[in-house]
């Protein structure tokens, strides 16, 4: 078995030549900034390393979401920069999961999941069990909407039913996410950035983008569907969550935000 929903950073392509460049920027300016700051040399470099993955996985997010214009997962890029600075670290491994399940549904990379991504997906219910219910809410829907929509994958409808009696266990346990509720600052920049998204949702209704692997047009509806879902699961983990929903999902919210923020500057742009 091997991973169909992979998509490795090949140099050849500008844009990933240029990602590598800025990991390389951000991890040897993460290390001098940390030393400056007095922590000692392994404490920097460790660091450093979680600073470069967070920036890579916003980059990576912003692929998912905006496959049309790589040049907005570099503002994602930067802005998660910024946030690993000003912020706690995001729980990179959830962020990293739930890429997969945009590209289960989105499918960019022009295959359906296999098993062995099927399997990957499922670690998200040990978060689930850890108190991200929204999370497997997003699983139970990522397998309805990949066995639903064009080109159904129908073996995935028969998983969402232990995805769910997971979920239900896990609220019956009480093991739901109990945190402080979101302060002003956070419902005003939250609901800012997700307003900030709605244009880009809307012009997704036509997608040029081909898929990796088979060169076929992607499906604006499936990447609609994968756009929607990841800001729910965001907004729904900050909801649930408080600032702690918020912050493990920070690669998400760099992401929403960067290609928010991108389509704004290209329909301005656009209209000089």
């Amino acid at each position: 078995m091997q991973l169909a929903l992979k998509r490795p950073v090949d140099p050849r392509y500008p844009t990933n030549k240029a990602l590598l460049v800025v990991l390389a920027a951000v991890l040897g300016g993460s290390v001098l900034y940390r030393l400056v700051s007095g922590a000692p040399l392994l404490g920097a470099v460790y660091w450093a390393g979680r600073a470069g993955a967070a920036v890579f996985v916003a980059w990576a997010v912003a692929r998912e979401l905006d496959p049309d214009h790589p040049m907005s997962a570099f503002v994602a890029a930067a802005l998660m920069l910024a946030a690993v600075i000003l912020l706690p670290t995001p729980v990179l491994l959830l962020s990293f999961l739930l890429i997969f399940v945009a590209r289960t549904i989105n499918r960019t990379v022009g295959l359906p999941a296999h098993a062995l991504d099927a399997i990957l997906t499922l670690m998200l219910l040990w978060y689930v069990w850890q108190g991200y219910a929204i999370v497997g809410l997003a699983l139970v829907v990522m397998f309805l909407l990949d066995g639903l929509l064009s080109e159904p994958n129908r073996r995935h409808l028969g998983l969402a039913v232990p995805s769910a009696v997971v979920l239900l266990a896990s609220i019956a346990a009480q093991r739901v996410t109990g945190a402080a509720s979101l302060e002003r600052p956070w419902i005003a920049a939250l609901g800012a950035v997700s307003l900030l998204f709605v244009p880009v949702v809307a012009s997704s209704a036509r997608v040029s983008s081909i898929g990796d692997v088979t060169s076929v047009p992607l499906d604006p509806r499936r990447v609609q569907a994968a756009q929607i879902l990841g800001v729910l699961v965001a907004l729904g983990t900050a909801i649930v969550g408080g600032p702690r929903g918020a912050i493990a999902l920070l690669p998400w919210w760099s992401a929403v935000a960067g290609v928010g923020l991108y389509r704004v500057y290209a329909i301005v742009a656009a209209r000089r």
